[in-house]
């Protein structure tokens, strides 16, 4: 797998962060994903991630998986055209944000590589 940083947005610009996955979160394709990782830069460790995968169901929404070590991981089914991402960022990132106040999104660009 190939890491690429795509771009970083302060936490409190999560309204950026989701205008900018809206246009990109239907580029994935079968070798290409998007990794958002919510990293805490106080003394903790801790880190919410987020995985836009080019997993489709037979009506044609996108497969976005959750991971945060107090929850465990889920997936959503993300609708075309809705407002879905900044609802489920507005519910499950807001109130780590509100904790920590210097914590950053970094956007990544993860790519298969030929083995």
């Amino acid at each position: 797998m190939k890491y690429s940083t795509l771009r970083s947005f302060p936490a409190t610009k999560s309204a950026l962060l989701v205008n900018f996955l809206q246009k990109k979160v239907w580029d994935t394709t079968e070798i290409k994903a998007i990794n958002i990782t919510l990293d805490f830069t106080n003394q903790s460790s801790h880190r919410i991630a987020f995985l836009i995968s080019n997993e489709k169901n037979n009506t044609g929404e996108k497969a976005v998986y959750f991971v945060e070590a107090n929850i465990g991981m889920f997936k959503i089914w993300l609708k075309k055209d809705s407002d879905q991402l900044a609802r489920f960022f507005l519910k499950y990132v807001s109130p780590s944000i509100q904790r920590h106040k210097t914590s950053e999104f970094r956007v990544y660009e993860v790519k298969k590589t030929a083995a």
